[in-house]
């Protein structure tokens, strides 16, 4: 019986962690499946652009947050 893949599949193919049977067929299945093996590509693209995002938190944000931490501290420490 042949096995149908799915888009879960293409994600454990991408991180290695089909089980070696069916990393194999699936491998076996992109070069015969251009259906799959252009999800696959496509998801591979999204998935390296999203790995090389970068965002960083606003001032104000790092002030709140730094804030926060500071009066958590001091109701710390009254406590004790």
């Amino acid at each position: 019986m042949n096995k149908t893949f799915t888009q879960d599949d293409c994600l454990l193919f991408i991180y290695n962690e089909l089980n070696p049977e069916d990393h194999q067929k699936f491998q076996l299945e992109l070069t015969s499946n251009p259906e799959l093996s252009s999800h696959y590509l496509e998801l591979k693209d999204t998935l390296s652009k999203i790995n090389h995002l970068t965002s960083k938190a606003s001032k104000s944000s790092i002030d709140l947050i730094m804030e926060f931490s500071a009066e958590s501290n001091q109701h710390h420490e009254l406590m004790s």
